[in-house]
């Protein structure tokens, strides 16, 4: 992650590209980081409180809450 600046790919995708935030974490985590043999994924929010919780891995531990009472947990698909 830190070698392929996955973090700043997504964030310079969104801001130069037009990209939201789901497209752009979904491009690097499932093309960038999957053809450098990278397996894993991200959590990401944008200014507008939107989550993603992209990976490419069998599962990921991740969750997440926001102000509209969204509250969620997932290992697996």
């Amino acid at each position: 992650f830190m070698r392929l600046m996955v973090g700043h790919d997504i964030s310079a995708m969104m801001e130069y590209g037009g990209y939201s935030v789901e497209e752009a974490s979904r491009k690097v985590v499932q093309e960038k980081l999957k053809n450098a043999g990278g397996t894993g994924g991200v959590i990401c929010v944008d200014r507008s409180g939107n989550i993603t919780m992209e990976y490419n891995s069998k599962g990921m531990l991740r969750a997440c809450a926001d102000a509209t009472g969204r509250r969620e947990i997932h290992i697996f698909d």
